[in-house]
C-alpha cells in the first residue's frame, strides 16, 4: 500500500446516512459509495456499500467499480437494527446487535465496539472527543483510528461538504480494505443516533 504521510480524508457528499459518495480530497483510493433499496410493505431497507470510480467518474458515468457490493446492512421493521454481511469475505454476516456491541449493559447506546477482520476491537463513541462528532479508537490502547464530523450548521459552503471521514494511515486498510468495515459501522451508529435506538 502506498504510504502519503497524511490521513485519508473522505468528504461524505451529502452527509446522508444511506446514500452518498465517499472520496478522498485529495483524490486517492478507495472511492466509496451508499446506495439503499426500500421495501415499503415491509417498511424495511437495504444499504449497500460498494468500491465506486472516484466521484467524478462515476458520476460522469453513472456506475460502481465493482458491481459486488463489499458490505450489505439491512435494517428491519420501523427501522430497528438488522443485519450486516460483508459479500467478499466468505459471506460474514451478522446481526448488527451482535456485531456492534454496547460497553457495558447501562452504558451509552452510542458507545459500541466491534471486532474488525484483523482480529482487532475498535470502539465507535458519539462526541467522546472534544470537536469530533464520531470518534474511532482501538478498544485496547485508546490509539485513535478515525473520526467523522459533519459540517457545523451555519458555516458557507465551499468546494467541498464540509463532512468528512478522516482515517489516519496506519489504519486505511479499515476504510478501503475488503470488507470496509469503518464506514459500514459508522453508518450502523449514525442510524442508531438517528432512530433513538
Amino acid at each position: 500500500m502506498t504510504t502519503y504521510g497524511l490521513p485519508l480524508f473522505l468528504e461524505d457528499r451529502t452527509g446522508r446516512i444511506t446514500e452518498s459518495d465517499y472520496s478522498d480530497i485529495y483524490d486517492r483510493p478507495p472511492f466509496l459509495r451508499l446506495t439503499q433499496t426500500i421495501y415499503p410493505d415491509r417498511i424495511a431497507r437495504k444499504v449497500y456499500v460498494f468500491e465506486s470510480l472516484n466521484h467524478f467518474q462515476s458520476v460522469r458515468l453513472g456506475m460502481m467499480a465493482s458491481p459486488e457490493p463489499l458490505a450489505i446492512l439491512e435494517f428491519g421493521l420501523r427501522n430497528q437494527l438488522g443485519t450486516i454481511s460483508f459479500e467478499r469475505s466468505q459471506n460474514r454476516r451478522f446481526s448488527m446487535e451482535r456485531y456492534l456491541r454496547k460497553q457495558s449493559l447501562l452504558g451509552s447506546s452510542l458507545v459500541r465496539s466491534f471486532r474488525a477482520s484483523d482480529g482487532i476491537e475498535y470502539t465507535w463513541g458519539f462526541h467522546t472527543t472534544v470537536n469530533q462528532e464520531w470518534t474511532c479508537t482501538n478498544k485496547h490502547t485508546h490509539d485513535l483510528i478515525g473520526h467523522y464530523d459533519l459540517k457545523p450548521p451555519g458555516e458557507p459552503p465551499y468546494s467541498t461538504s464540509g463532512n468528512v471521514l478522516t482515517v489516519y494511515e496506519n489504519f486505511r486498510y479499515l476504510a478501503g480494505g475488503n470488507p470496509t468495515e469503518l464506514l459500514a459501522s459508522l453508518i450502523i451508529m449514525r442510524h442508531i443516533q438517528a432512530h433513538n435506538l
